[in-house]
């Protein structure tokens, strides 16, 4: 379906572009992120914040008319801007976690392994504070280091089977 994929990459634009505009006040303003969990912070959160709604909401009904939008519907591109709009879906958990299932099952091919391991993490750190990928990361003095990790000794061994770098390689 090109016009489905054509949306959601138009969409990932859209996404990506008010998510710098805000990095890029944030750098500029010397502004501490941490410091902005209220939308009315900043016009740039709340115009982020009402993107990721509108996405949210579009995502969910376009899952509810095709399924999951895999490669063989809209495009390798297409599935990954799904992945994306589904891993910025921050305010709907339950739907994060039902897509994320929704990948889990499409068949081989169709999702990018590491989309799912992303989003994995992102659905297991609401959860229970820990992730498996170590694709969560927050920076400590400087420093960039991986949100606390379900097993540690696994991670890198779980990093090469998902198609992504070793931890270290990942937080240079």
């Amino acid at each position: 379906k090109p016009e489905l994929r054509t949306e959601l990459l138009d969409r990932v634009e859209k996404d990506q572009k008010a998510r710098m505009a805000l990095l890029n006040w944030i750098k500029e303003s010397g502004q501490s992120p941490d410091k902005l969990d209220k939308e009315s912070d900043h016009p740039r959160l709340e115009a982020l914040s009402r993107i990721d709604h509108e996405n949210t909401k579009r995502l969910q009904e376009i899952i509810e008319q095709v399924g999951w939008p895999g490669k063989s519907l809209v495009g390798e591109d297409g599935a990954h801007a799904a992945w994306l709009l589904l891993q910025h879906a921050d305010r709907a958990p339950a739907f994060q976690k039902t897509g994320l299932e929704l990948m889990k099952a499409a068949p081989a091919g169709e999702v990018m392994l590491q989309d799912v391991a992303y989003l994995t993490d992102r659905v297991s750190m609401k959860e229970s504070g820990k992730q498996v990928y170590g694709t969560q990361v927050r920076q400590v003095d400087g420093k960039w280091q991986p949100q606390p990790l379900v097993d540690p000794d696994a991670v890198d061994k779980l990093r090469a089977e998902a198609g992504l770098p070793p931890m270290a390689q990942y937080l240079e």
